[in-house]
């Protein structure tokens, strides 16, 4: 069902994801532009990607976080950011080598609490071994945004093809976004 407002379901990485992104992006990107490379992309709509270069695979992830409370018992949304991603590269076989971040706040926000923030995504990043190579800041007008939001890019390397997320008809799928587990036609779920 297609919504004509963005809800938070949306954003929860399940079916209303999958849909808004199929959608809004996925239909638009011409098929041979879905992938590069000999490797995977859009074309198994996952949030991870790689490419073939020689005998190795390069693999890349993005995600962005919001969290409230920004600081919370065993974290904040900088270690959140940077360990998720960095998660995301490792669950699909690879060794993470570099990150890039983008960090939203509204205009006001405390530098003394966006520097807690930047270290402790940068401290993940270092405990790693993992090079910080590039990234974007952005202000927003004071209620534009909710504080703060970042998001990361990664890229990791196999010797060996990464696991990607391609359901297959009748896989057994987590909805996230309603908490349950449902056999989902994913047949007609990627829209075949």
């Amino acid at each position: 069902m297609m919504y004509r407002r963005i809800e938070l379901l949306h954003g929860a990485g399940g079916l209303e994801t999958f849909e808004i992104v199929s959608k809004l992006i996925a239909r638009r990107v011409p098929e041979g532009l879905k992938r590069a490379l000999g490797g995977r992309g859009l074309d198994v709509m996952d949030d991870g990607s790689f490419i073939k270069a020689g005998d190795k695979y390069v693999v890349f992830t993005s995600d962005s976080y919001t969290v409230n409370p920004i600081i919370f018992p065993g974290g904040d949304i900088g270690h959140l950011a940077a360990s998720g991603v960095l998660n995301d590269l490792v669950v699909m076989g690879a060794t993470p080598v570099a990150f890039l971040d983008n960090i939203v706040v509204e205009e006001g926000f405390e530098v003394e609490l966006l520097d807690k923030v930047v270290e402790s995504m940068i401290r993940v990043l270092v405990d790693n071994n993992v090079a910080v190579i590039g990234g974007d800041f952005k202000v927003m007008p004071k209620g534009s945004v909710d504080k703060i939001v970042i998001s990361g890019f990664g890229i990791g390397v196999s010797s060996y093809e990464p696991i990607v997320d391609e359901p297959a008809p009748g896989d057994n799928r987590l909805d996230p976004s309603h908490n349950l587990h449902a056999n989902i036609d994913v047949g007609s779920w990627k829209g075949k």
